[in-house]
């Protein structure tokens, strides 16, 4: 694949094998035998039809009880848990504050910035004091005890002085918070590669071993902190410290990331690494500001959108004032919303050409030249490290551990998967060829362009599987979602929502639209208090029979300037307190689903609603943890892993029973890229995930395994549930990510579910995967 839309073409390791783990996941999950038959079951609701299936038979019966909740709900809305209905507006004036969250959404750009320094200042202090602590004297207590309380104290604050870019109104803003997240990155490189730190790090490392006669450590607590109960125990020779199984990981992936980055190396090549690392930093901030701030529209007439629905149409803004030639024109941006409903349901060929045009040729002449950049600092210092190529480098802290893994991996899927995929493509091919000859198209019909694909897939799904999706958005109103969402997450994992409305409670938030919900956890075994504080005199104080977890926010649609798609940041990270108890946790869930507008509520699609169950998975694995340490708090585990427990909560969104909940009636590419354009462009996942990719089809497989074998059966099974917080959700980065599965699963994991799943009990292999 050529990096610009010309014939030149890189081969490097690092984008081959994201490439090619785009192709897989990307195929499977626009079409496949799965969805497909999901999808059918599906529409029952909307067309009171049934596949037969007992799925089937079950989704329409949900389609009559979403009908009679539309009835009641014209009379008298649901009340849920906390008043979770009518969520905007609140107008009054804000009362009490509330204690937990520790973060600031009205600083000033001048504050932002100085308040960056300061950070900068309070991190480089403490490399310094850990630098200076002599060997003879270095304990974990006076080393990485005090980088752990500097990271409890800094982590709110950097994340109100970088989470802002992607949320808030005001350009000032955002540029400040850009400048910030550059300069922090700058001294993690830095600092993460200062050779006097690792020096005293290391030798008290070397200090402890095993104390495997003893492990218990007969409840004492030494420097280190150790408490009673809490797993194995690690003596230091040197001074008697015990350390708890979470310090001594914490002490040994600490150490490994020193090394990681090169502080072994001799100097002149350590200085050479820095400098790139220092380069590499840079790029990857500027590719993901181009993507923000990109403004690409494409400007056609109403006619042009003919098949896309007149409310789309009404809704789209006038060209005239950009600047554009033409009258009537009307606006299209890169807006999901916009860029989906033309490629699924325009049936004007060119209209869908010039948009998938434009959408994957964002940001190509500014982001292409980083990419290469990018490609070549990367590979530079993955070999200065002794690596044979970049994604060597980044597999070797990860599940997988080295690209051979991920290669055969991804083979092996690619096998196993090449024939289902080849049918749905002579699908497709034989409706495009059947439409090209109706219609006299000038389109080749044994070609199948990407602005073909999503067009003939909405085909295939109204046609042969009676499918309509704007008929199924009528099922699933925000609100009715959001309240059924709670109610299973609540039920299954054991937790309680309440939302704190800003009419009684003031709280900090970057919009007014923003919603902010308290999470507690229910000990079942505990009665609940009848006297517990009201809402509105302490929000955060639990019942008898809880306890705090921490603070989610949801801003959910979309607004200029706001980040595009949908992610789950971790504010305030969960963490033991010094002086005892928790911090609990803050995280923001950032969204762009369709808008309610005076006369229409926000109506989601399945698939959209498929999004807010995954992400909204990623904030409750935060809210669970109960890691001591906030390194390893959340979805703070091995990035191959990261999107296992989300993905496998989408499962909720295929079953019968949730369905029934989530529901209200409201009265790779076997398809070739367009020449000149640049999916990599605009791919947000280059930097970050970047060789990692492979990790949300490899998590797939996890997540597969966990639902068929603990949730299929029961769905609301809350043994399954609390099982799922306590062995994989509370224990975050704290232990590695095959130990949680095997812990959960009682077994090791395999792809026999994943494989199941998509019909293809054939080549079942019953084979682990760790």
């Amino acid at each position: 694949m050529s990096f610009s839309g010309t014939k030149r073409t890189t081969q490097i390791a690092t984008f081959g094998l994201a490439a090619a783990t785009a192709a897989i996941y990307f195929w499977w999950r626009g079409f496949s035998q799965r969805r497909f038959k999901a999808i059918e079951e599906l529409e029952s609701v909307s067309v009171g039809s049934s596949s037969g299936s007992p799925k089937g038979a079950a989704v329409a019966a949900a389609a009559a009880n979403s009908k009679a909740k539309a009835t009641e709900a014209a009379k008298a809305k649901p009340k849920a848990e906390g008043g979770m209905r009518g969520w905007f507006g609140s107008k009054a004036t804000p009362k009490p504050s509330i204690d937990g969250i520790l973060l600031d959404w009205k600083l000033s750009p001048g504050e932002i910035l100085a308040l960056c320094d300061e950070v900068i200042a309070e991190m480089e202090s403490v490399d310094d004091t850990v630098a200076a602590v002599p060997l003879s004297s270095a304990t974990y207590a006076n080393t990485f005890g005090r980088i752990v309380s500097m990271d409890r104290e800094l982590d709110p604050k950097q994340s109100y002085i970088t989470f802002p870019k992607n949320v808030s109104t005001d350009k000032a803003t955002r540029d400040a918070c850009v400048e910030a997240s550059n300069k922090l990155s700058a001294f993690g490189v830095k600092s993460n590669m200062r050779k006097d730190v690792y020096r005293v790090l290391k030798h008290v490392a070397d200090q402890h071993i095993v104390n495997e006669e003893d492990g218990a450590g007969a409840g004492a607590s030494g420097a280190g902190g150790a408490s009673e109960g809490s797993g194995g125990y690690f003596a230091s020779m040197a001074s008697n410290e015990l350390l708890d199984d979470e310090q001594r990981r914490f002490m040994e992936k600490t150490v490994l990331e020193y090394e990681h980055n090169g502080v072994h190396l001799e100097e002149g090549v350590f200085k050479q690494v820095e400098e790139l690392k220092t380069k590499v930093t840079e790029l990857e901030t500027a590719f993901s500001t181009n993507i923000n701030q990109d403004k690409s529209e494409v400007h056609v007439r109403p006619e042009a959108l003919a098949g896309c629905g007149a409310d789309f149409v009404e809704s789209l803004e006038p060209a005239e004032g950009k600047g554009v030639t033409g009258k009537g024109l009307v606006t299209l941006t890169m807006s999901y919303p916009h860029y989906f409903t033309v490629q699924r349901k325009c049936n004007v060929v060119e209209t869908r050409r010039r948009m998938e045009q434009a959408f994957n040729s964002r940001c190509k002449e500014l982001n292409v030249p980083i990419i290469e950049e990018l490609v070549r600092l990367r590979h530079q210092i993955a070999t200065l490290c002794g690596y044979p190529n970049h994604a060597a480098y980044r597999l070797k802290k990860r599940m997988a551990k080295t690209p051979a893994n991920v290669q055969t991996f991804l083979e092996d899927l690619n096998y196993k998967l090449s024939p289902l995929a080849d049918r749905e493509l002579e699908v497709l091919l034989k409706y495009k060829a059947a439409e090209v000859e109706a219609k006299g198209l000038d389109e080749d019909p044994t070609v199948l362009h990407m602005y073909d694909y999503r067009y003939y897939l909405n085909q295939v799904e109204e046609k042969d599987y009676q499918v309509d999706h704007e008929a199924l958005r009528q099922y699933f109103p925000l609100d009715a979602v959001l309240d059924g969402l709670v109610d299973i997450y609540q039920e299954v994992f054991g937790l309680r929502f309440e939302r704190i409305d800003s009419a009684m409670v003031e709280f900090s938030t970057w919009h007014p639209e923003v919603l902010l919900f308290v999470v507690y956890r229910v000990d079942e075994d505990l009665p609940a208090s009848a006297s517990a504080a009201s809402p509105a005199s302490a929000p955060t104080t639990p019942r008898a029979n809880e306890t705090l977890l921490g603070y989610y926010y949801l801003d959910l649609f979309p607004r200029e300037d706001k980040f595009g798609h949908a992610a789950c940041w971790p504010l305030q990270a969960a963490c033991e307190l010094e002086g005892g108890g928790r911090r609990p946790a803050v995280t923001a869930l950032v969204c762009n689903f369709p808008a309610p507008t005076t006369s229409k509520p926000s109506l989601l699609s399945h698939r959209e609603v498929e999004t807010f169950f995954h992400e909204f998975g990623h904030g409750v694995h935060n809210l669970c943890s109960m890691a001591k340490i906030p390194a390893f708090a959340g979805t703070s585990v091995e990035r191959d892993f990261v999107e296992a427990p989300s993905q496998m909560l989408e499962n909720w969104c295929w079953e019968i029973e949730p369905l029934k909940r989530i529901s209200r009636h409201v009265e790779v590419m076997r398809v070739p890229m367009t020449p000149e354009t640049n999916f990599a462009a605009s791919f947000g996942h280059m930097c970050g995930y970047d060789a990692q990719y492979y990790g949300y089809m490899w998590a797939e497989v996890f997540s597969d395994d966990m639902f068929q074998t603990r949730f299929k059966e029961d769905p609301f099974n809350s043994k399954a549930g609390r099982d799922y917080c306590d062995k994989v959700l509370a224990k975050g980065g704290s232990v590695d990510a095959a130990d949680m599965l095997e812990a959960f699963l009682g077994r090791p994991a395999n792809d026999e579910a994943f494989l199941r799943a998509r019909g293809l009990d054939d080549v079942l292999s019953n084979s682990t995967l760790m």
